[in-house]
This record gives C-alpha cells, structure tokens and sequence, in this order.
C-alpha cells in the first residue's frame, strides 16, 4: 500500500454538494438582520464549526447578533437537506474504490455526530466509514487539528500516513496542523487564496482525488 494507510473526509463541500444551502442560508440571515452580507463576513464563518462561527463573525461584524446568525443559515441548510442532499461527483467511485482495496476511511466534520451520520446513511455512503468525529466533541474545532487527530487515533494510524481531503481553508490548516498529508479541493472562489498552499496538493474534483490516490498509493 505504500507509505499511506487511511484516507479522511470532510463531509460538507467534499463528500456532500451541500456548502450551497449554507450559503443561501447566509444571504437568508443578513437580510432577516438587516445587513449586507460581505465577503468579511463569508471568510469568517466558512469552514468553522458552531461555536467558533459565532466568536468569528463577532470579531468582523461586531454589530450583529452572531448567534442568532449562526442558528438561522443553520437550521435554513439543515431543512434544506430533509428534502435533497447530492454528492460531489466522482465521491461515490471514489469511496468504492478505496473500499475494495481494503482502505480504511474516516469523516471528520464540523457538525454534530448525529448529522453527520445521518446525512451520510440518507445518501448511502455510511458503510463506507469506519470512523466519525465532529468537530463538536472534540476540544478545539478547525482549524485546530484536534478533530483529525482524533480520527487518527481512532484509525489507529499515524497522522502522516493518513491523507486528508478537504475544501474549505481552515479544515486544510486543521489536517496540516494535525500532520496529514492533505488534498484541496476547493469549494468557494476564494478557498485556494484563502488557503496560501498550506495544502500539499489541489485537484479541481473527486475524480482528480481518485487518479491521484491511486497514483501515490502504489
């Protein structure tokens, strides 16, 4: 199998095309607050965790309740995805192939365990993870690395031997600073910038992860 031994997934934006229902939820909280929605505002929330979106978006937009921000786009992308979650094209080729190769696969995101599991099992890619950790339960959310590491751990296999796919900035400095070898693949325009190739490696989509994977895992 060469030098690496588990590949770890982000969920929202990698695995899942829902990034889009947060961001129609972000236009959906500006205007019940009554303010324009910024890029400030949009690099301050994007790929953080509940409760650092909050400390986040305070610092930038000091004037707003941040909470209620968070709850609205939040509860907004959640009933958007009662109805309809898509995957990104290439994820379900991708994970089979992994799977019958014998490669151990984690997700590690940012939301509750719960939904995180739950979203996974409405879009049948569940059985393809042997290990689940949310940025919720651990100490310190992206883009500290304690979320990856404690999918690591959980693996049972050292950080640099796990590759980690990710689109958002902050998720790509969390498994850097986790010590994973770690696949951009960006969701927003301003990802790749955002991200100052911290990354070790950008691929345009799944379908460019799988080629490389299987490149680097002979």
């Amino acid at each position: 199998m060469g030098h690496f031994q588990a590949v770890i997934f982000d969920k929202d934006g990698t695995l899942l095309d829902t990034e889009k229902y947060y961001q129609e939820g972000w236009e959906v909280a500006a205007k019940h607050l009554g303010v324009p929605l910024t890029e400030t505002m949009k690099r301050a929330i994007y790929g953080r965790s509940g409760h650092d979106q909050v400390e986040s978006l305070h610092k930038v937009c000091p004037q707003i309740d941040a909470q209620l921000f968070v709850d609205i786009f939040m509860n907004y992308a959640e009933k958007q995805m009662e109805s309809t979650i898509d995957l990104k094209p290439g994820v379900h080729s991708l994970l089979e192939k992994l799977h019958a190769q014998g490669i151990p696969c984690a997700c590690a995101s940012g939301g509750p365990l719960a939904l995180i599991k739950k979203n996974l099992k409405e879009v049948g890619l569940y059985p393809y993870f042997s290990v689940f950790v949310s940025g919720m339960e651990v100490p310190r959310s992206k883009p500290y690395p304690d979320v990856f590491e404690e999918a690591t751990r959980q693996l049972n296999v050292a950080p640099d031997h796990c590759i980690v796919v990710e689109d958002s900035p902050n998720g790509v400095f969390a498994a850097k600073a986790a010590g994973c070898f770690t696949i951009m693949v960006p969701e927003m325009t301003f990802s790749k910038e955002m991200a100052k190739e911290k990354y070790d490696v950008c691929l345009r989509n799944m379908y460019a992860v799988q080629e490389y994977i299987q490149e680097v895992w002979k």
